[in-house]
Formats: structure tokens, sequence, C-alpha cells
């Protein structure tokens, strides 16, 4: 049990890793964003949280664990910084409103 344990731990962590080296490519980053914008096909990861999105907006990442806050800061930071038009486009979809936006980023700021 405790080995089935250890490689869900080692897998997680790989998948983060993944993750934040993608998010990190300016390339890797923009396919990100059209698999999120609907453009693109989307793999397992990016396709779980894009299923998590609208929830997490939502709530303020209020059912997030401390991985995925950190996850949604270092996406959300990238995506402002190096690609502020997709960040738009991001919002325009998932909370053309703004309702939930702002606190959706100040609750994860610095995960």
């Amino acid at each position: 049990m405790k080995v089935i344990v250890l490689l869900a731990v080692v897998a997680l962590v790989s998948a983060q890793e993944n993750l934040e080296q993608a998010i990190a490519d300016p390339a890797k980053l923009q396919g990100l964003v059209d698999c999120f914008l609907d453009r693109a096909p989307c793999s397992d990861g990016p396709a779980g949280f894009k299923e998590m999105t609208p929830k997490a907006l939502e709530t303020s990442c209020g059912n997030c664990n401390p991985a995925q806050r950190h996850l949604a800061n270092v996406f959300f930071g990238a995506l402002q910084k190096n690609l502020p038009n997709e960040f738009d486009n991001f919002v325009n979809k998932y909370d053309p409103s703004r309702q939930h936006i702002d606190s959706f980023l100040q609750s994860i700021q610095g995960a």
C-alpha cells in the first residue's frame, strides 16, 4: 500500500513539474491556452485543469489543493505577463462578466 501511495505522489510531482516547464516555454504556454480556449485538443493533465476551471473561478479556488493553487498562480502569472491578449480571451471565455477573476487571482497569489 505504501508503494502505491509513493508512486502516486511521484506521478503528481512529475506532472506538476512537466506543467511548470510547459508554462515556462512560450510555445507550450500557447498550446495550453489553445487547449483551454478550445482551439486545440488537450492532453490529460491540462484537460483535468480545464474541467476544473469554471468551478475554481467561481469559488476563488476554494476546492483547490496547494499544488493546484501553485500551478494556477504560475499559469496565470505567465499568461498575464507573456500573453496578455490571451489572458483577456481566457477571462472572456470563463468569466465574461468579470465577476470572479479578481478574487480568484487574489486567492492564488503567492501560492
